[in-house]
């Protein structure tokens, strides 16, 4: 028990060490000139929790516009709306009464009798509130969405222009102004969307403000004298990564960090997309699309201010408290085991404990912090919660498995029924959990991986408990069928890093996380007779 008692002091500080070395705050050099800077101008859309502009029946108050715009103007004193209805019709006034400024935005699709209700709406916020109108943007990645041709793009801006004193301009992907190089001519100035996050060939964060800006030249270029507004520059906080492109907190930061000082100097504007999270934009995007806003939904204070440290991790003294907690529970249970039982607490098992230990306690905190950011809907947190809660447990059935020197089951034990106490059911279950989570995710990935996320943290947590399990089990058969699932789930792993590249680590860990559980499938154990108490 001495043993023991030293292992629990190491992985308690590994804990503590993982989670420091995760949370500590991000500083880059030169962001202090950002401190106090305002923002030129952010995207601004007005919805909040389940709200979205896909339900014509959503109504946004003028109350929940004219709050966000209060704290929107702790960053900037302007905001790019796309609609002029849906919450889009309340910004012109409140923006009037604070004092701030509007890209006002007129959202085109296909339908004719839609564009001319936006337009005459947009208008008229115009006429009425001319002091808060920068430009109007007539239109969005219209061209992108393939809503209009050019030339009946082309048509409703002369309309526009020809009823406005105001700049106009539209707004699209920079590729499309390339092609359609004859809008050029019709609009006051020119606004190109670049996100290097969703570029056909990713850009990891350190290298997107010079591809940023290499863009906005190659734009200047095709279009010399022609003012260009970067309408849409961005990066996400949260969700799965893109080849090196890696969502976090300090990457966003980073990178506005970067862009205003490209920015700054070469002495041209750009526009933050977004400032407020947009949970709906996750229903087509993934976990990812709904975290690209300086705010959190719903929260008054930004996830950050500019020019100050950022950490990736803001909760983490609560994690590594959650980690030593559950190190020191698998410790305690499975001494209490070994005492009440008479079971020898060996060097061997300590050692294994301890792994156990290890992973559950430096993983819980990540797992759980993973459930809430990319949890959305009712069915997804019954799976993500029946999940989370598989995993937390194995570490514990484990320990106790290892105190009783129990083996793992295969799965055709199991399925044949499970025999022995409750402790043994549990194992048999959650070896079943752990392998059917990693097939799901599998499959998930291989079939629909555009904007699924990569649970390494969950089946990690799930799967070193067992193969630690496996090391003490060694030298035992395996069962074909399990060796059937654990080629199919090595296939996986080799697709999962094909498709994705080797620069995203999430993809590898995931893919290791499968090779893991077909270690486990694959690496033996239970044809020993399981002890009886």
């Amino acid at each position: 028990m001495r043993l023991a008692s030293l292992l629990l002091a190491v992985v308690l500080a590994a804990i503590a060490g993982i989670w420091v070395w995760l949370g500590t705050p991000v500083r880059f050099p030169g962001m202090e000139a950002d401190k106090g800077e305002p923002l030129y101008c952010v995207s601004y859309a007005p919805f909040r929790g389940s709200q979205t502009p896909f339900d014509p029946t959503t109504v946004v108050s003028y109350a929940q516009v004219e709050e966000d715009l209060t704290r929107i103007k702790k960053v900037t004193n302007c905001v790019r709306t796309y609609a002029s209805d849906m919450g889009g019709d309340h910004v012109p006034a409140i923006a009037s009464k604070l004092g701030m400024k509007v890209l006002l935005g007129i959202w085109i699709n296909k339908k004719p009798a839609d564009n001319k209700k936006q337009v005459d709406q947009a208008l008229d916020h115009a006429k009425k509130y001319p002091e808060v109108v920068r430009a109007i943007i007539v239109g969005n990645e219209v061209l992108l969405r393939r809503d209009q041709n050019g030339a009946e793009l082309a048509a409703i801006i002369k309309d526009v222009k020809s009823r406005t004193q105001f700049p106009v301009t539209y707004a699209d992907v920079w590729e499309f102004w390339l092609k359609n190089p004859e809008l050029s001519t019709i609009v006051d100035f020119i606004t190109i969307h670049t996100l290097p996050y969703w570029e056909d060939i990713p850009i990891a964060a350190d290298k997107a403000a010079a591809h940023i800006h290499e863009t906005r030249m190659e734009v200047a270029k095709t279009f010399p004298g022609k003012e260009i507004l970067i309408g849409e520059v961005g990066w996400p906080s949260a969700g799965r990564m893109r080849a090196g492109a890696l969502p976090s907190l300090s990457n966003q930061a980073r990178i506005l960090h970067d862009v205003s000082k490209i920015a700054r100097d070469g002495n041209y504007k750009f526009n933050w997309i977004e400032v407020i999270d947009q949970p709906w934009k996750r229903e087509a995007e993934g976990t990812v699309g709904g975290f690209w806003g300086l705010f959190n939904n719903g929260v008054a204070e930004p996830k950050f201010y500019p020019g100050e440290p950022v950490s990736d991790h803001p909760q983490w003294k609560a994690q590594a408290a959650l980690g030593g907690m559950i190190a020191l529970a698998i410790f305690g249970l499975a001494g209490l085991v070994a005492s009440r039982e008479k079971r020898v607490f060996s060097a061997e098992k300590a050692v294994l404990i301890a792994i156990v230990a290890l992973s559950s306690g430096a993983l819980g905190g990540m797992v759980i912090e993973k459930l809430i950011l990319e949890t959305l809907h009712l069915k997804d947190w019954v799976f993500g919660l029946a999940r989370t809660f598989a995993v937390f447990v194995t570490g514990f059935v484990v320990a106790v498995a290892m105190i009783r020197e129990v083996t793992c089951p295969t799965l055709a034990s199991v399925s044949s029924g499970l025999k022995g106490d409750l402790w043994q059911k549990a194992l048999g279950m959650l070896y079943v959990a752990i392998c059917f989570f990693a097939l799901q995710a599998a499959l998930a990935l291989i079939f629909d991986s555009r904007y699924r996320d990569f649970p390494a943290a969950t089946l990690t947590m799930g799967f070193i408990p067992f193969v630690a399990l496996m090391f003490q089990n060694r030298g035992m058969l395996v069962a074909k069928g399990e060796r059937a699932l654990a080629i199919a789930l090595i296939v996986a792993a080799g697709w999962v890093i094909y498709s994705e590249e080797i620069a995203n680590w999430q993809a590898v860990w995931f893919a290791l996380t499968l090779g893991g559980v077909a270690l486990l499938l694959t690496g033996g154990r239970a044809n020993r007779q399981i002890q009886q108490q």
